[in-house]
């Protein structure tokens, strides 16, 4: 037979009976106005405030901004890199197949950034050229340069991504992760940092020599749900 659990059970009027899911478990510990959460490792409802439940979900910057960069929107400057039109192939994009050829694009850290995790560049780009041999690599560099509003002086870092092609077919898809350390000593990345990003391909020492850069992704840690731009 079912009993009426009261504050004097739970903590709080519930107004279920025991056999409902939510009223089986009491809720401990918290205010009145506080949000019951399950906690696993007891098997019972807890009270969190709002403050509480955003750190918990957030897993102290669970969420991401992201800032899609498709290939139309990047510059190859006066380098010489050649735009490839998307075809029944290729995704296409900008062919990169010498050390000059280079791509810049912009980025910017909003007030949303969680203030403790490193941003990141995802480069997604096809191998352009057939044949090759197992272990062959596609070496990519990315020149970072950032600075706040009022700052003179850029900040700086230099970051290389080894992907590894194999002897794949041509048009083959793959992605270089660039990993930037926001904390690096005189060089810090804060909210309101404008990044200048430089890309290039290192044909010299790669093993592959020509691919297309299709597609750029950077993004950073939230403390909160942030919309992608």
């Amino acid at each position: 037979m079912s009993k009426e659990l009261t504050h004097k059970d739970a903590g709080v009027q519930l107004g279920r009976t025991e056999d409902n899911a939510i009223a089986r478990h009491y809720i401990t510990g918290g205010a009145n106005n506080d949000i019951p959460v399950y906690d696993s490792s007891n098997a019972k409802l807890v009270g969190k405030t709002p403050a509480e439940i955003l750190t918990i979900l957030s897993g102290g910057g669970g969420w991401w901004h992201e800032y899609l960069i498709a290939a139309v929107s990047i510059s190859p400057g006066a380098s010489g890199a050649a735009f490839v039109d998307p075809s029944s192939v290729s995704l296409g994009g900008y062919n990169l197949d010498g050390d000059s050829e280079h791509l810049d694009f912009q980025a910017h850290i909003e007030d949303d950034w969680d203030g403790a995790s490193d941003p990141i560049v995802e480069i997604w780009f096809e191998k352009d050229i057939a044949g090759g041999s197992s272990g062959d690599d596609a070496i990519l560099k990315l020149d970072c340069y950032y600075k706040g509003t009022g700052e003179v002086t850029n900040k700086t870092q230099s970051l290389t991504a080894t992907v590894e092609v194999d002897d794949d077919a041509r048009y083959t898809l793959y992605m270089a992760t660039f990993t930037i350390n926001w904390d690096l000593v005189s060089h810090v990345v804060e909210v309101d940092d404008v990044f200048g990003f430089h890309l290039w391909f290192d044909a010299t020492n790669s093993d592959t020599t020509d691919i297309c850069v299709n597609f750029i992704e950077f993004k950073y840690k939230t403390a909160k749900p942030a919309l992608e731009a």
